[in-house]
């Protein structure tokens, strides 16, 4: 039988188990540059015409993904404000 006593049993502390918040806020600063960049790309290719069909789908979840990602970039900074 396995038995588990925690982080400690690993010879790890419990500050070691923390979340790199840090590390998590960047990642998703990067991935939500990343898709603002596709973002502009798409309306840098059509120019001023109007976006229809699948493109216009495209670009509406790309824009709701990159809300999202600002949203959560947002709850990280409060959490690791919090834990600090």
């Amino acid at each position: 039988m396995i038995h588990d006593n925690g982080p400690e049993s690993l010879g790890q502390t419990s500050k070691e188990c923390k979340p790199d918040y840090e590390q998590m806020i960047i990642a998703a600063k990067k991935a939500r540059e990343k898709t603002a960049a596709f973002i502009e790309a798409i309306f840098a290719y059509t120019g001023e015409r109007s976006l229809r069909d699948k493109m216009a789908e495209l670009v509406g979840e790309l824009v709701s993904e990159e809300r999202q990602m600002a949203e959560r970039i947002e709850k990280l900074i409060r959490q690791h404000e919090a834990n600090e």
